[in-house]
This record gives C-alpha cells, structure tokens and sequence, in this order.
C-alpha cells in the first residue's frame, strides 16, 4: 500500500508545530550551521537516548511525537501550571544553546524576557499561530495578550505545550484538504460528497454540460440545483427568464444551506 503524502511541518509558516519551533529557535540561534536538532530535542525533554533521524522526522511532522515525550511533556505542564517557574531551567539551557554558551548558565527570569533572541522567536511564532487553523481564537488571544505583556517566557511555555501536545501529526495532505473543506461547509448541510460530484461534472463535461447538471439537481446536488437556477432565471436554458424554475432550484439549494442560494432568492423575489 503506498504511502499517503504528508504535509512538511518545518518548511512553511502555516503551521505552529514541533517542526517549525524548532526551524524558529535554529534560525535565531548564534551559529545556524553548527546547530543540531537532537540537541534541542535533549533539552526539552530530558534525555540523551535519542537519534538524529528519529528527531528529524518529528520536526518534518513525517512521524507523531513518541507518547514517551508527550507524557513527560504533560507531567511538565501540570507543574508549570502549579509553578511558572518550573521549566526555567529548560528555557535558561535552550538560551545557552542558541546564544552560544560554551558552558550552560542560569538564566533569571528578568534575563530571559529580555533576551533579543527569544523575543525574536516569539514574534516568529505568533505569526505562525495567526495562520494556523489549529490555533484556537482564545490561544491566540493568550498568546497575544503574554506578548503584548513581554511575558516571553511565558509565551514560549504556552507554544511548547501546544506544538507537542495539541498539534497532531503528521497531516496527510489529502486529509488535510478534507479538514479545510468541512470548516468551510461546517454551517451548512452540504456534504464533500456534493462537491466532489459537482467537481467531477465540471471536469469531464464542461461548464456548458446542460443535461448532465440537470441530472445532478434531479439528485438535490446543492450546486447544481443552484447552477441550474442561475441558467433559468438569465434565460441561457430556453432562451427566456423562468423565475418559478429559477425559484424552485434556488430553494433546494437554499435547503442545504448554499451560502449565496437565500440571497438569490431574495433578489428574485424582489
């Protein structure tokens, strides 16, 4: 069975993920070329048994994050929650790596949210977050709100919790064009099903393919019924406007919830 395509989650700047906190923290770190993945990995989650490839296919999103690091990640998290301070030993090693410290050295909190690089990062990341669909309003509104505050530390924290716990890879691309297209039908009764055979229809039979959209509104296809409509009521069916035609498509797309279908109605009626 070949292997479904997956969406790259340190490449681009639409996704807040593992991938792309890592690629943020790397590209703002003291030496770019010298730094390693596997030493970031190291710090976050407490361990020294871990192998390039293995963190390499986190950051790519190829692979979901081992449950092992996402319980540690969790149980830090729950002290967090009881001790903001809890992950500044974390976020003071991280410092030191990306600012070049030959030896790891405590960071105060003062130090940490005043450090140029980590404001940096946090501003890359909140971009990301904005563009993240995945990205609840109320999370943004946090995030925004410990930026607003120059409350780094506690941004990061907040970001770090989220790309290992909430985020879920990998996306496969296909599932992911699904996802999209279920928010956008979401208040309406229109089923991807309905598209997909609208699509198809357009494809293989053109946009002047009368008979077969007929057929498809014979099925109550939201979209053709609609398509249909428009044709009967600019008289492009039978050379003259049927507004009773016109009308009885327009509503069973209108049952469906067709974003456009009430207001033609309401056009038509006027």
């Amino acid at each position: 069975m070949p292997r479904k395509d997956f969406i790259r989650l340190n490449v681009n700047d639409n996704y807040l993920s593992f991938g792309n906190l890592f690629r943020v923290i790397k590209e703002e770190s003291q030496d770019v070329n010298g730094f390693i993945q596997s030493d970031l990995f190291s710090i976050i989650f407490d361990t020294l048994n871990i192998a390039d490839s293995t963190v390499n296919n986190y950051c790519t999103g190829f692979r979901a994050i081992n449950p092992v690091y996402k319980d540690f990640l969790r149980k830090l998290k729950s002290n967090y929650e009881k001790d903001k301070n809890a992950i500044i030993e974390i976020v003071s090693q991280i410092l030191s790596l990306i600012d070049g410290e030959k030896i790891k050295r405590n960071y105060s909190m003062i130090e940490i949210n005043q450090n140029q690089r980590l404001i940096n990062i946090c501003n890359k990341l909140y971009f990301i977050s904005k563009n993240d669909s995945d990205v609840s309003l109320i999370m943004q509104n946090k995030l925004f709100k410990l930026l607003e505050s120059k409350m780094y530390y506690n941004f990061f924290a907040e970001v770090l919790f989220f790309v290992v716990l909430d985020k879920k890879q990998p996306i496969n691309i296909e599932s992911e064009l699904k996802i999209n297209i279920e928010k956008n039908i979401y208040d309406t009764n229109i089923s991807i099903n309905n598209i997909k055979d609208y699509i198809n229809l357009q494809l293989t039979s053109g946009i002047w393919a009368i008979r077969e959209i007929k057929e498809l509104a014979k099925k109550n296809n939201p979209f053709a019924c609609f398509e249909i409509a428009s044709m009967e009521c600019y008289g492009i069916i039978t050379g003259k406007a049927r507004y009773e035609e016109a009308y009885k498509y327009y509503k069973i797309a209108e049952e469906y919830n067709h974003p456009v279908a009430s207001w033609a109605i309401r056009i038509l009626i006027l």
